[in-house]
């Protein structure tokens, strides 16, 4: 679908040939070098793409040189960051006797020719349920401070400059779609040579980040990592890894999002001739954030909610939400008589948030006006095509 002649062509062409170790060929002159910094820049894959220029006998000049520079050296130094902290983590909860797991894209940027190739926003790490309230401490010990607590089954914390942690108590919260069949079972797990540090399959590996993929999609879109994700891990299984993988999707309803996954990774990286079935979902991954955007979030839901597309109802559903989303934003049990005042307290905790938090509602109301029948038939059509007949 998209041609080395073209911005988007070539830029999936700057990363095939690094994460193949290939030589990259010259840009054509059709391809504006702005244009493909801009598609790295949207996707978080600038960084990848430089380890590719640096190979070309013509890379970009002048200002766009230095910038396109100085983006992979903060996302190289951000990754040794991560990875140190990471290490520092480890050896904190291990002291404690905290069993834990690192999750997402801790353990996928191993398989990567260089972990500096795959950015990450935040490090992940799994924790069992009962320790939750002394690990909030630890965490504070170790410098932290509270971002958010109680969202589901993720606590987050941060220590500026860069470094941010969600610690999870499942892989997903009970009303993720999918959360039945990717709620983690530490029996299952794997012990690793160190103690209280355990690990997934390497199938398993694979099989929940493709749920957190479609998690994604269902929530607000993605980009092209997940993508790159499934083209590393792939191609690091051996043939009885990827025969048990398939197995794993056999039977659910993310089969045919799986190999449709494979089957872009084939088109982009492998040359595997291009049937234009899956043509707008391709567009749409290069032309989407990594997490998608806030308009595909209002987007999709409004697509959930065919019958709610006024804007009274659209800001009712915002400020009197469901029960079940208060009992678990409060974390409390459920208690009918308790919704009026967990109304009240969402919504004086509204008037009383930061500024950013009333600029974010008032950008979800301007956009629900903005969004069209096209924009909804759009955003299911490319799932359909996708393969996520749930969404």
């Amino acid at each position: 679908m998209f041609e080395l002649n073209s911005n988007e062509g070539y830029f999936l062409h700057l990363i095939k040939t690094e994460l193949k170790n290939e030589q990259p060929e010259e840009k054509p002159s059709e391809v504006e070098w702005n244009k493909v910094f801009e598609i790295g820049l949207r996707q978080n894959a600038a960084n990848l793409a430089w380890f590719s220029i640096e190979k070309l006998n013509n890379p970009p000049e002048g200002e766009l040189f230095n910038q396109w520079q100085e983006v992979y050296a903060k996302a190289a130094s951000k990754c040794l960051k991560q990875m140190m902290e990471t290490d520092l983590l480890s050896e904190a909860f291990t002291s404690k006797s905290y069993d834990i797991m690192f999750l997402k894209g801790s353990k996928i940027r191993e398989y990567y020719p260089s972990p500096d190739m795959r950015t990450m926003t935040d490090i992940d790490l799994l924790v069992k349920a009962e320790d939750r309230e002394p690990v909030r401490e630890l965490m504070r010990s170790l410098g932290y401070e509270d971002d958010l607590l109680n969202d589901g089954q993720v606590d987050a914390f941060k220590k500026l400059p860069v470094i941010y942690v969600e610690v999870h108590y499942d892989f997903s919260a009970e009303n993720h779609i999918y959360h039945e069949m990717f709620s983690i079972d530490w029996d299952k797990l794997v012990k690793t040579d160190k103690d209280h540090i355990y690990e997934m399959t390497f199938e398993d590996l694979y099989f929940f980040n493709v749920g957190h993929y479609a998690k994604n999609m269902h929530n607000r879109g993605m980009g092209i990592r997940a993508i790159l994700d499934c083209f590393v891990l792939w191609n690091a299984a051996n043939d009885e890894q990827k025969e048990n993988i398939l197995k794993k999707f056999e039977s659910t309803e993310l089969k045919e999002f799986n190999n449709n996954l494979l089957k872009i990774a084939d088109i982009w990286f492998n040359d595997t001739d291009d049937d234009g079935s899956l043509d707008n979902v391709q567009s749409y991954l290069l032309k989407t954030k990594t997490y998608g955007s806030y308009k595909n979030e209002i987007v999709l839901g409004a697509a959930r909610n065919i019958n709610s597309d006024s804007k009274l109802k659209y800001v009712f559903s915002k400020v009197f939400p469901s029960a079940e989303y208060l009992y678990k934003r409060f974390n409390v049990k459920q208690q009918p008589l308790l919704l009026p005042i967990l109304w009240l307290l969402r919504i004086i905790l509204l008037i009383f948030s930061k500024k950013e938090k009333k600029e974010h509602v008032r950008n979800q109301y301007n956009t629900f006006e903005q969004i069209s029948a096209e924009d909804i038939d759009y955003e299911i059509h490319v799932r359909r095509e996708f393969g996520l007949k749930g969404n």
